[in-house]
């Protein structure tokens, strides 16, 4: 919990502290979960998606933008910020909206070595990321909807830094020394990830819309679609993620505490 001065330096009168916490890198996790997947037979194909194929009301594979076909009687849509487009075509209207969010690298006097992950009241957070490295970076309501990845140091200086020292005020001398530009695939209806076959395309299958935080969910989400894949029973119940309450229109809210 926190409060304004005037000043417009946040009051800290209560948090929580994990001393177990710390960050993780989500593309090394996918590098080590696709050797793996290779590891135990799949085969790869490099290439961009560019249609979805049904036929009579059930997935008859992809269509390629190079123009090659591949024929499967299962889809995975978990496209991430680009699932939407790709299910538009087949009569299923996502929603997905592809939200840019910009991460900056900073370098500071301060020791990362004596911090944990830190996120303020507002939202924004400080990574140490080695030395006096860190990753800063504060999701709200006026972010871009698009694809531009172009990396722009606009707005860290009038937004983010003043909302990260008001909390964190030894933050108060450092420099943008990188960072980077991605997405998050937002779901507008309700915040919730959109996880299992659609009811009326068989064999098309939804993984996304995670709204910022799949990589916390992705080895249960990635082990509860290959159950339904395989019509196995499910070791978690998730159906009220399912893509069904699309259809009838009954959101599943995200709790109003969360902050990222």
């Amino acid at each position: 919990m926190a409060r304004w001065g005037d000043d417009r330096r946040a009051l800290v009168v209560g948090g929580t502290f994990g001393p177990g916490d710390g960050a993780i890198d989500p593309n090394a996790v996918l590098h080590a979960f696709r050797r793996n997947a290779a590891r135990l037979g799949a085969d790869y194909v490099t290439g961009e998606v560019a249609a979805i194929e049904t036929a009579a009301g059930k997935v008859a594979g992809v269509r390629l933008a190079s123009g090659e076909q591949l024929e499967a009687p299962v889809v995975i849509n978990c496209a991430g910020g680009w699932a939407t487009q790709l299910t538009r075509d087949v009569g299923v209207d996502l929603p997905i909206v592809p939200v840019m969010r910009t991460v900056f690298t900073v370098e500071s006097t301060v020791d990362g070595e004596s911090l944990p992950s830190i996120f303020t009241p507002g939202g924004a957070y400080v990574i140490a990321e080695g030395g006096n490295t860190f990753s800063m970076a504060w999701s709200r309501e006026s972010d871009p909807v698009g694809f531009d990845f172009t990396f722009s140091r606009a707005g860290f200086n009038d937004v983010v830094w003043p909302e990260i020292i008001a909390t964190l005020p030894a933050f108060d001398q450092l420099e943008v020394s990188g960072g980077w530009t991605g997405i998050y695939a937002v779901n507008t209806f309700d915040g919730n990830a959109i996880l299992g076959e659609w009811p009326e395309i068989s064999g098309l299958f939804l993984a996304t819309g995670f709204t910022g935080h799949g990589f916390q969910h992705c080895p249960a989400m990635g082990r509860h679609i290959a159950q339904l894949v395989l019509a196995r029973e499910p070791s978690l119940d998730l159906t009220r993620f399912g893509p069904q309450r699309i259809i009838d229109g009954t959101p599943v809210p995200e709790h109003a505490g969360r902050i990222i």
